[in-house]
């Protein structure tokens, strides 16, 4: 007797046991399915977009180490006009190029100017914002007031930029003394203060978002001198997505959100791009 109520003890156990694992599968599964379908249809309609957050406003990390950025509150707004979503991607400024041309990501949203050699390599979007260059030395410093004045001078620039190109270029034709490209604009402009640079050539809105804060030492010297915008860049065949850009910004400016967004980052609200008439050559 003792043996047949251990058997139906034992037996019974062996029930609860089964039972209470076969519903925890069926409670794992049920959960797991949508999360998934979620994931699928969120990466199936997002575009990857690079960027390099050390360049306020346009992106740079807050306090906590998020990115954030005039740049991709506006890739946002153009892919909800535009119906797709955007994830961002940190990555040196100098690897934007290679990833875009090697898929690993879609577009690059990194205040990258246009330029002739760029586009031989890169699809950009319609310009999207003026940012000329001009010519930045330290508060107290007498006897420069434009480009003619920086014979003998260490003119220091960011490194990828146009800005860099130009002091190369300056270097090059020996109109200055040294070219000193560093690798961020925060960078530069320490150099600048410290005495390591006699002069800076950067892009005036980037220029004018770090005066905001420091005006006591640098300033601008002479008229913007190098015509320059920024455009989103994709792989030189990407032409479907240059169109759903295009057509995206073309709203947002519409809409009036593209002006919202400058006043929003205190970036001055490019006339040529609200009325269309920016031109890159």
């Amino acid at each position: 007797m003792k043996k047949i109520l251990a058997s139906i003890l034992a037996l019974a156990l062996s029930v609860s046991v089964l039972t209470a694992c076969g519903g925890g599968s069926g409670d794992s599964d049920s959960t797991a399915a949508p999360d998934a379908s979620s994931s699928a249809q969120s990466s199936s309609n997002a575009i990857v977009v690079g960027t390099n957050p050390t360049f306020a406003p346009f992106e740079f990390q807050n306090d906590k180490g998020e990115m954030q950025g005039f740049d991709l509150d506006l890739l946002r707004a153009i892919g909800e006009e535009a119906g797709f979503d955007v994830e961002f991607k940190s990555l040196s400024f100098d690897a934007l190029t290679a990833a875009v041309q090697n898929g690993e990501i879609d577009a690059i949203a990194a205040g990258m100017s246009i330029t002739p050699d760029r586009q031989k390599q890169l699809l950009f979007s319609k310009p999207y914002m003026d940012a000329s260059l001009g010519i930045y030395v330290a508060k107290d410093t007498d006897g420069i007031n434009g480009v003619g004045d920086l014979k003998g001078k260490v003119v220091a620039a960011q490194q990828g930029t146009t800005g860099a190109d130009e002091v190369q270029d300056l270097a090059d034709k020996r109109q200055i003394g040294e070219a000193k490209i560093l690798e961020d604009y925060n960078m530069c402009f320490l150099e600048l203060t410290n005495g390591g640079a006699d002069a800076l050539i950067i892009d005036l809105p980037v220029a004018e978002n770090y005066m905001k804060n420091n005006a006591d030492t640098v300033k601008m010297v002479g008229e913007p001198y190098v015509a320059d915008y920024y455009g989103i860049a994709m792989a030189k065949d990407n032409t479907e997505l240059e169109q759903k850009i295009n057509d995206g910004l073309d709203k947002v400016i519409k809409s009036g959100k593209f002006e919202e967004l400058c006043k929003k980052y205190e970036l001055p609200v490019p006339q040529s791009i609200i009325d269309g008439t920016a031109k890159v050559a």
